[in-house]
């Protein structure tokens, strides 16, 4: 029978193993965190989401790479791949495509383990404190005006010299300080679905815990509405629509989104193309906000650029370098003038323009 010898050390554990990836995810998250950019930030986050379960998720890796879904998105992968060839940049564009593709990868890796992993016992109420806490932090925010985030952000109403009158820089300090956090808004939409899911299946039974989500929800809504962010609230009621669909067609709702999103990506084109004067809707462009017409134009212009290459596309990415500045948003005002906008041009990127872009 063999004898191991006396100094020989153990065999990593699965547990050790983990460990060990979770320090090397931390180590290496410390120089990114401070000089990266900000979309890496949220790859280094499912970085570390997924490292504890790399040593055992292989399998239900495997099994997530071969659903529809996944198969689909190697599919676009490999047009991508190939739509580098005759993009403006391919360098950039290859770039981009690798940032996606490591992003695609660790979100699987970390949905596996997350599949896989049990949460302990009183994460739910954790979670729920978590919540509270900013639930309240923002409170006292709009209590105070936005005292904290101006003092973080060094806002000082004093510096506001194009406003002569004291409650007028106030006001301006104010708008900016909530704009600095309404943004964050949407963290609290993120977060109510989690907190609401693992209430609801460590206490389904519980007349208190639809007490608890009734109070939840009625304070996330007030917070939501105090902030100058629309998006926020628009969020949160599109997620109880789809929550309340997907309760009730678990298997078709996801089936109708999709074919919702490959109708949209088709057809966006066309209607945007159509509508480069609203005035065939009956409404005079003139009377509509810059920003309303600033977006007419760049659905009018995108639609442009992609009737010049309907069926190749300018290569992946290539929004991002078709503009190359060259353009400039123009605003027609009620008076009957115009103003150009510097810097401002006819294909910036921004979600409101996804679907073409």
């Amino acid at each position: 029978m063999p004898v191991s010898a006396p100094n020989s050390a153990p065999a990593p554990t699965a547990s050790s193993r983990a460990t060990y990836a979770w320090l090397a995810a931390l180590i290496t998250a410390v120089p990114i965190i401070i000089f990266a950019a900000n979309g890496t930030i949220i790859t280094l986050g499912l970085c570390a989401l997924a490292a504890p379960a790399w040593p055992g998720c292989r399998d239900a890796l495997r099994q997530l790479i071969g659903t529809p879904p996944s198969l689909a998105l190697c599919t676009l992968a490999v047009w991508i791949a190939l739509s580098i060839s005759w993009s403006a940049a391919p360098a950039d564009s290859a770039i981009t495509a690798l940032r996606l593709l490591l992003l695609w990868l660790v979100g699987l890796a970390a949905l596996a383990g997350a599949r896989a992993y049990r949460l302990p016992r009183g994460a739910a109420g954790a979670l729920l404190i978590a919540y509270s806490a900013i639930l309240a932090l923002y409170a006292l925010e709009i209590a105070s005006g936005g005292a904290l985030i101006s003092l973080i952000k060094q806002i000082d109403p004093d510096r506001f010299t194009q406003f002569p009158d004291a409650a007028q820089r106030e006001a301006y300090r104010q708008l900016l300080a909530f704009n600095a956090i309404g943004r964050g808004g949407v963290l609290l939409v993120l977060l109510f679905w989690p907190v609401a899911a693992l209430l609801i299946d460590r206490h389904p039974a519980s007349g208190k815990t639809g007490l608890v989500l009734a109070l939840l929800l009625g304070a996330t809504i007030f917070v939501l509405l105090q902030l100058p962010v629309g998006a926020a609230p628009l969020a949160l009621l599109a997620g109880l629509a789809a929550f309340g669909l997907a309760f009730a067609a678990p298997r078709r709702l996801p089936q109708l989104i999709a074919m919702a999103a490959a109708a949209l990506l088709l057809l966006m084109p066309l209607i945007a193309y159509k509508i480069d004067r609203p005035e065939a809707f009956g409404v005079e462009k003139r009377s509509i906000p810059p920003s309303w017409q600033h977006r007419i134009e760049i659905w009018h212009y995108t639609a442009n650029r992609i009737t010049e290459k309907p069926l190749t596309g300018w290569g992946f990415d290539g929004a991002r370098h078709i503009d190359a500045k060259a353009t400039q948003f123009v605003a027609e005002l009620p008076d009957g003038s115009d103003i150009a906008y510097p810097n401002v041009t006819l294909l910036p990127l921004h979600p409101h323009n996804g679907a073409l872009q």
